[in-house]
Parts: C-alpha cells; structure tokens; sequence
C-alpha cells in the first residue's frame, strides 16, 4: 500500500503541469494496474479462504448423512460468532446511553453523548463509502430508543448471542468431529475478522 501512495505521489507531480502522450498515459494506467492487483491478492484472499472453509466442511457433513437442505443453515450455526463486531460494540453502548439520556435527560449525558459521537462517528461508513454521523442522528436514534424498553432490548441481544452459542456448541457436540470443529472455529474467527476489517 505504501508503495502504491509514493508511486501516485511521483506519478502526481509528473503529470501536473505537463500534457501527457497516449504512450505515457497508457504506461501510467499499466503501472497503476499492476499495483493495484498486487494489493487486491490480499483482499481477496479472505473470500477465498471462506469458500475453501465451506467446501470443506460441505464435503465433511455430506460425509456424516447430513441432508443437503440442511447443510448451509449447519454451517451458519457453527461459524457463529462469540465476540461482538464493532457495529454490535456500538449498539450496545448506545442502548446504555439511551437508558441513561432518559433517566437523566440529554443536558445530564452531554459528556457521554460527545464521548459516543468522537468512539463511533464512523459507524455509518463503510469500506469506500465514508458518511459522517452527525450528533443531530445520534440524539434522534437515542430519542427512539428512549421511548423503548431498553432493558429489555439488551437482554433479548444478550439472549439471543447466547442461544447462537448454545446451538453452535450442541451441532458440534452431537457430530464429534475433530476435524468439524476446527474448521468450525477457524470460520468463526475469519468471520469475526471479516467483519471488523470491513468495519
């Protein structure tokens, strides 16, 4: 990546004040090009990495009896996640922060309220799409959740990671499969990591 920023760097200042021959500019895109497919083979690796996971464990559960109908929902259950991604961070805090703007009012949580904004300002970007969060949309988003039960929200987002768990945990017992539930876990951990990369 770092050689990609120098080489567009010097490539800037080659081509500002001058007009450039079709040669050149086609050396230019060739160059870029080439760079570019330098940095995607790490890109794109993950999605190949899941798709070799998934064959795998497919070939392992048609192996063990498994009704092709079943097999996809199997493996969604076992490459569940535990650890929360970044996007559930955040709507876990911003439920706190709800329970307490009502409770105490916005002028009581104002610190809170700038705390949220400058940890998770981000949140409604994603990969090349870059959108700021105003701290208008945060106080509407807590304005609705503070006409919900919020206590009850978190305990059913508590209960629900917990079941997914639970459902991963008995899959994987009841097929005893070494093999399985390595695979099963390494998928979890790419899974998890996907989404914080993307994140």
């Amino acid at each position: 990546m770092d050689e990609l920023l120098v080489w567009a760097n010097e490539t800037r200042k080659y081509t500002q004040n001058r007009v450039c021959s079709k040669k050149e500019l086609k050396d230019i895109y060739f160059n870029y090009e080439d760079k570019i497919r330098q940095i995607w083979c790490w890109g794109y690796l993950p999605f190949l990495i899941d798709d070799a996971l998934e064959i795998v464990i497919t070939d392992i559960l048609r192996r063990q009896k498994v009704k092709e109908c079943k097999i996809s929902e199997i493996i969604k259950t076992i490459s569940a996640v535990s650890k929360k991604t970044l996007h559930e961070q955040e709507e876990y805090e911003l439920l706190k922060l709800a329970k307490k703007a009502k409770k105490y009012g916005f002028v009581g949580v104002k610190n809170q309220i700038n705390n949220h904004l400058k940890k998770w300002g981000w949140k409604k970007s994603w990969i090349y799409s870059q959108y700021s969060f105003s701290r208008y949309e945060l106080e509407k988003e807590i304005k609705v959740y503070i006409k919900k039960n919020t206590d009850m929200i978190l305990k059913k987002i508590h209960k629900s990671r917990l079941e997914k768990i639970n459902q991963r945990k008995t899959i994987l017992t009841e097929f005893n499969n070494r093999k399985l539930n390595n695979l099963a876990d390494i998928l979890s951990e790419y899974n998890y990591s996907h989404n914080i990369k993307m994140e």
